[in-house]
């Protein structure tokens, strides 16, 4: 058997950029969409939005979550490093950290001035259903 090598992609490679083109440039639009409701979520402090579509129900959710930061270099400096120690591992062990705040073994006021809460970026969350039946309501 024979292999034949095929010697013209060009036709399936200029497909392949053309349609890798339109991701991008579809990709980009979806992009600065998402960034323009999430603006105009939160200018409005809306959670939520809601559009019912030939029999769709499609939601849009804002989410944003914190997290906790911790200054560990100058919380280790403002404790000293034998108490910083005994709340560490290789980086600082949260649960011993909140058992020694707990105990009142270290300040919680130098503490405090290491830690602080970080939004995560905002995003928003979409889901697709069918709109709920109101006849069934109705029946009740």
């Amino acid at each position: 058997m024979k292999l034949q090598i095929v010697k013209n992609t060009n036709e399936e490679l200029e497909r392949f950029v053309e349609a890798q083109r339109r991701l991008a440039e579809a990709q980009q639009a979806y992009d600065d969409l998402k960034d323009r409701l999430i603006e105009k979520m939160t200018r409005e402090q809306r959670k939520s939005y809601t559009l019912d579509d030939g029999g769709k129900r499609y939601k849009v959710t804002y989410v944003q979550s914190m997290r906790t930061q911790i200054d560990e270099a100058g919380l280790k400096k403002a404790m000293g490093a034998v108490p910083f120690r005994k709340i560490c591992k290789q980086v600082i062990d949260r649960k011993a950290l909140e058992q020694a705040l707990d105990a009142q073994t270290v300040d919680p006021a130098i503490v405090g001035q290491y830690v602080k809460e970080v939004p995560s970026a905002p995003f928003i969350r979409f889901t697709e259903g069918a709109v709920p039946d109101e006849s069934a309501h109705d029946a009740e």
